[in-house]
């Protein structure tokens, strides 16, 4: 009889120390942070921009690439030219209508990621989307973009 209660005891800890180690795991894998969705327009390549890549306003990682798209609302010539990168950034980061986008280049390996920065010269408003749409944001050629086409242009 004592037999049988230890093993008793021994399974009932077993099951409830299971149940604890799944509860917790549930508990600390649960994502809390809140983030928003934009839409990122660029007319220029996007080299090396994944999917997952991180995105940073003013040096801070605030998000990360969801996905990357041609436009394909738009004719078929000028869709060819607007690539649609979605992203997610963190609920709170103060984005406006001022803010726009930059590819930056990580170490030597030639990932890219997103550079999210201000123009000081525009006027201050909220960032929305028109209707059901996502809000839309500018990227403007990275410094590589603009060294190469000055460069090109030199030349010619």
């Amino acid at each position: 009889m004592e037999n049988r209660a230890y093993a008793l005891a021994a399974g009932l800890f077993t099951l409830l120390l299971g149940i604890g180690v799944v509860v917790a795991a549930l508990w600390f894998s649960g994502d809390t942070v809140k983030f928003d969705e934009f839409l990122l327009v660029s007319r220029h390549p996007v080299s090396g921009l994944n999917a997952q890549a991180p995105v940073r306003y003013r040096g801070v990682t605030v998000g990360k690439v969801v996905d990357i798209k041609f436009d394909e609302t738009k004719a078929a010539t000028a869709g060819a030219r607007t690539i649609l990168v979605r992203i997610l950034v963190k609920t709170g980061t103060p984005l406006s209508q001022r803010t726009y986008a930059k590819l930056g280049s990580q170490g030597v390996t030639g990932l890219a990621y997103v550079m999210l920065d201000d123009d000081e010269k525009k006027p201050d408003a909220p960032l929305a989307g028109e209707g059901d749409q996502l809000a839309r944001i500018e990227v403007r050629p990275s410094f590589m973009d603009t060294l190469t086409s000055s460069g090109q242009d030199m030349i010619e």
